[in-house]
């Protein structure tokens, strides 16, 4: 399953709690190759996970972490110069992010 951050999960109210709009959805993520927890993965790597819960680290503290885009990444796909302003993508410079539990 998945966390998906807030204004991705629900751009008209991304301070919705719990899992709003768009909980059940279902994404198939690939991995792009990076590097995370100093842990490298292989890109192209792809699983569908469903969305379950919101991830909301930094979006309402005004900060630059893992789910702190200002706007989702519908907007960013249809408004490319937006998006491309500070602020507006998470602090990696995605517009969206999901927090993963696959652990078995």
């Amino acid at each position: 399953t998945a966390a998906m951050n807030c204004v991705s999960l629900d751009p008209d109210d991304p301070l919705a709690g719990w899992c709003p709009l768009n909980c059940e959805d279902c994404f198939e993520l690939c991995s792009t190759g990076g590097i995370t927890q100093g842990t490298p993965t292989t890109a192209g790597t792809c699983r569908v996970f469903k969305v379950t819960n919101r991830c909301g680290d930094g979006y309402d503290d005004d900060k630059p972490d893992w789910c702190s885009q200002h706007i989702s990444y519908q907007h960013c796909a249809s408004d490319p110069s937006k998006c491309r302003k500070t602020g507006m993508t998470n602090h990696f410079g995605y517009p969206a992010h999901f927090d993963l539990q696959d652990f078995h």
